[in-house]
């Protein structure tokens, strides 16, 4: 699997304005977290998140407020990133995953859509 890149994908989710995000008081508003956290309300999927780039990609998109679905092989590895993401007052879901697993990777995409609903349309890009 050398070779590989870790890939990230950062959506809005539907109801982006009544989510509480991690590391804010539950009495603040987006509009006051904006400034600290930039991708608040953001859930952003990270593959390789278990170590080198994934892992400082994962940790840098929970810091600025992103929900963090980290996914890679190593179980270890993604509760390590969580125990890190948690200290600097973020979330993460941990997704132990090989990615030649497409039918993990089929219920890993049916999961996300099902919690979150589908992202928005981008305008401009058709199916």
């Amino acid at each position: 699997m050398a070779g590989l890149v870790p890939a990230i994908h950062v959506c809005k989710t539907r109801s982006a304005s009544k989510t509480w995000m991690p590391g804010t008081s539950p009495g603040m508003t987006e509009k006051s977290t904006s400034m600290t956290t930039p991708l608040a309300s953001r859930i952003a999927v990270v593959t390789g998140a278990s170590r080198g780039i994934g892992y400082a990609t994962a940790r840098a998109l929970a810091k600025a407020g992103a929900h963090v679905v980290a996914v890679a092989r190593t179980q270890g590895g993604l509760e390590e990133l969580d125990d890190e993401i948690r200290k600097d007052g973020g979330a993460a879901t941990l997704v132990p995953l090989n990615l030649t697993d497409f039918d993990g990777i089929a219920r890993l995409g049916a999961a996300l859509h099902e919690r979150h609903g589908a992202p928005p349309r981008r305008s401009g890009i058709s199916n």
